[in-house]
This record gives C-alpha cells, structure tokens and sequence, in this order.
C-alpha cells in the first residue's frame, strides 16, 4: 500500500459519525463509538510527512464540528489523541465535555496550540 492509496483508507474515519451523549451515563458509549486508531509501518510511515497527519486531522476535526453543529446537543466535545504503545497505533476519541475529565489517569501533554470549537478544547 502507498501513502495515497491509504490515506484514501483513511477518508472512512474522517466520515465515520459520531455518537454524542446527552448524560455522564453515556460516557461508556461515547467512548466505545468515538475511537479510532491508525497502525502503519515503517516503510509507509517514511512516507508521511507531519503535515500530511496534520490535514487529515483538520478534515476530521471540520467533520466532527459539522455532526456536532447539526446535532441538538448544548454541549460541546473534547478530541483527546494518544499513542498506544503495546499496539503500536495512534488512537483518537472523543467525549462529551459534560464529562469534565478525561476516562483515564494517565500522564497528559497538553498542545500549545490547541484547536478551539465551540468553547471547548480540543487536545
């Protein structure tokens, strides 16, 4: 597989819909719906640039934004990303702000330059 032929692949996550909660009670839902996770090797890897991962975040970001916008939720939704390390794959999730924090006690780096939607923070 080439870079183009997956970051075609890729466009399934950037339209996958999403599931916003309306209460706490859905937090297990929202986070069981809303992950995705991107495993590549090294020799497609080498082919990527920073900006290229950079794109497709923007594209799911704007897509995620829409859904929400059409939505009737009062509320907005935080984008948190991490590295799992024992599968090898770049995760991403997103959860209702309601939720106040985030599901899991690790270590977070907070980016300098985070992206604002609708009065909340995107990570």
């Amino acid at each position: 597989m080439n870079k183009d032929e997956f970051l075609t692949e890729l466009e399934d996550i950037v339209y996958d819909s999403l599931f916003i909660g309306a209460h706490k009670d859905d937090l297990n839902k929202e986070i069981s719906a809303n992950m995705w996770s991107i495993s590549l090797s090294m020799q497609l890897a080498s082919q990527f640039t920073v900006s290229d991962f950079m794109n497709f975040f923007h594209k799911v970001i704007e897509n995620r934004q829409q859904q929400i916008l059409k939505s009737n939720s009062d509320h907005g939704m935080l984008l948190y990303v991490w590295f799992d390390w024992q599968a090898s794959q770049l995760r991403f999730n997103l959860i209702s702000q309601i939720h106040e924090r985030l599901p899991f006690r690790g270590e977070i780096e907070i980016l300098d330059a985070p992206l604002l939607f609708r009065g909340s923070i995107f990570i």
